[in-house]
């Protein structure tokens, strides 16, 4: 039998303005939960505020791609929580939603392009700050390469990522939010796109294993902080015309 589907608890859920529906507690025990797309044939589209905070029997969570937003708290304190799989229709993680989550181990996703665009409205929304690994379609991120489709990175995006080692972000991408690869601890090898116009706060933060950086032409703004506390960086190279 498929281990998420255990029926040893029972969701609820509250319809919402926009005839859809949103997670917003349960009756049980989950242990390994896959947040269903549909309900009474509307779609699931939200898992609402603290609706599984302080849930210590959580082990696994499964976010469909119907899903577009997860609010504050969602999965807080979960502190046997070790695996999140968020799908590709999450637009907005809010404040804490997986703030205290010690136990986990990985982050899974199936679009670098739709990962970028989510809005992390702190650290502590990210569950990768706690993961420290992403997965992409089953495979370890150790070397990433930006999809031309992305034009910005969103703040907080990578923060935290200990799996990255090399990252080449293409010419598509224009900005770099605050904190997107902060605290990227293994990142030795960077590759700036040549169309790149922002590097905001904190950005590359305390990426202790980069040596060199090449800023190219295009960038009109890069934050005084953007590289703070990279240790090793001895050489950072200004592009010209």
């Amino acid at each position: 039998m498929d281990k998420f589907s255990n029926t040893e608890f029972r969701l609820k859920f509250e319809l919402l303005n926009d005839n859809t529906y949103s997670v917003v507690g349960y009756d049980g025990t989950p242990v390994y939960l896959a947040i269903p797309s549909s309900y009474n044939d509307l779609p699931v589209t939200n898992v609402g505020g603290s609706a599984f905070f302080g849930c210590n029997s959580l082990i696994s969570v499964i976010i469909p791609d119907s899903v577009t937003s997860i609010d504050y708290c969602a999965f807080a304190t979960c502190s046997a929580l070790n695996s999140v799989t968020i799908g590709r229709g999450v637009k907005e993680i809010s404040d804490n939603a997986f703030f205290n989550c010690n136990a986990l181990a990985r982050v899974d996703i199936n679009s670098i392009e739709s990962w970028c665009g989510i809005t992390f409205t702190d650290h502590n929304a990210n569950p990768l700050y706690y993961a420290k690994n992403l997965y992409l379609n089953g495979e370890l991120v150790k070397e990433l390469v930006i999809p031309d489709a992305v034009t910005k990175i969103n703040d907080y995006a990578f923060n935290n990522c200990n799996s990255l080692t090399r990252l080449i972000i293409n010419d598509s991408v224009i900005s770099i939010g605050s904190y997107a690869f902060h605290n990227c601890a293994l990142l030795s090898d960077l590759t700036l796109g040549n169309s790149l116009i922002n590097i905001s706060d904190y950005a590359f933060g305390s990426c202790d294993l980069l040596t060199h950086v090449t800023i190219p032409k295009t960038a009109s703004y890069v934050s005084k902080k953007a590289f703070q506390h990279c240790n090793s960086l001895t050489s950072v190279t200004i592009s010209n015309n």
